[in-house]
């Protein structure tokens, strides 16, 4: 069962979380080094990366390596999944922006459907 999130923010906010732990398990300075190369080769910064899936995506294949990206998006995604409540079952055959758009309509239905049963709920209750 998925956690209570809102959409939008918190779907940023918990995107950001999830590769700021990824990249930890990789250990500070590798961390630090992904981060600013990605700002200073790619500009890309820590705070839009939610907004260009894509464009990171990229950025890390080219810092990385096909594999070495594959890897932590992997480590990512499960622990973007583990945060809302969600089974992870590795790539399943879709990209990794894919995925990334998938939790984030998840997130945006759960919303829309929590608002719509409060509302009747509240209804009900008049």
């Amino acid at each position: 069962m998925a956690k209570n999130f809102a959409h939008g923010n918190n779907f940023e906010r918990l995107l950001l979380d999830a590769i700021d732990e990824s990249l930890n398990a990789l250990g500070e300075t590798v961390k630090a080094t992904v981060l600013f190369l990605l700002r200073k080769n790619f500009n890309l910064q820590r705070r839009e990366m939610p907004h260009n899936p894509r464009r990171f995506e990229l950025a890390f294949r080219k810092i990385l390596g096909k594999k070495g990206s594959e890897v932590v998006e992997d480590l990512i995604l499960k622990n973007l999944y583990t945060k809302l409540g969600f089974k992870h079952n590795e790539f399943d055959g879709e990209g990794f922006c894919e995925h990334l758009e998938k939790v984030r309509r998840m997130i945006e239905n759960k919303t829309i459907s929590q608002i719509w049963n409060s509302k009747l709920k509240y209804k009900g209750n008049a």
